[in-house]
This record gives structure tokens, sequence and C-alpha cells, in this order.
């Protein structure tokens, strides 16, 4: 999560006027997140990977502006991130279900009928 978060974000940071390594640190750590939210667990259930995208999804909209903010770009932290990260949170809530069947069925093994 923490590396595919890196990468994803080095590719945001080469088109975005933000300082290189901002967008890649923000979700790196939202990839770091959703790895150790399900860490301890050996099988996390569905509804615990449900969780799991809710919660990161809720920190990963916080995580960008919060880095903006620290690195000296005004404006970025506002109260209406809240309410963003609310709706982003509930939408990847309702949509990972889908995206996780989907996953599950690109990644199986089939049998090459010849």
């Amino acid at each position: 999560g923490a590396l595919t978060g890196l990468i994803a974000g080095l590719m945001y940071d080469f088109v975005l006027p933000t300082p290189v390594g901002l967008t890649s640190l923000a979700l790196g750590l939202a990839g770091a997140t959703a790895g150790l939210l399900v860490y301890f667990y050996r099988e996390p259930t569905w509804w615990m990977r449900l969780i799991t995208i809710g919660v990161v999804s809720l920190l990963g909209e916080v995580y960008y502006p919060l880095a903006q903010t620290v690195v000296g770009l005004d404006g970025w932290l506002q109260f209406r991130i809240i309410k963003v990260a609310i709706v982003v949170a509930v939408c990847n809530l309702v949509l990972s279900p889908i995206a996780i069947f989907v996953c599950r069925w690109t990644l199986t093994e089939r049998k090459l009928s010849v």
C-alpha cells in the first residue's frame, strides 16, 4: 500500500504545481495507514476491509491539505475539508464491495481450455 501510494503520488507530483514529493508523501502515508490497520489480522473479514477503506479514505483526504499546510501553502486546511472527507469516505465505502469483487475476479487464475 505504501509503495503504491508513493509511486502514484510521485506521478501526480510531476503534473501538479505543488512541491515535488508532497503528493507522494500524502498518498504513501495513506497506503501505510491502510496496511497498518489490517496488519495484525491474518485473514481480515470483509467488514474489516470495508471499515479500513472508509477510515483510510477519510484520513487520505486530510493528509494532503495537512501536508500542504506544513510546507507553507496557505488556504488548504479549512473546515470544509471535513465535509469532503466524509463524502469521499462514504462513497468509497459504498463502492468498495464492487471494487473488491472485480479485483478478486481479475486476479484469479483460470485454466486455459485448449
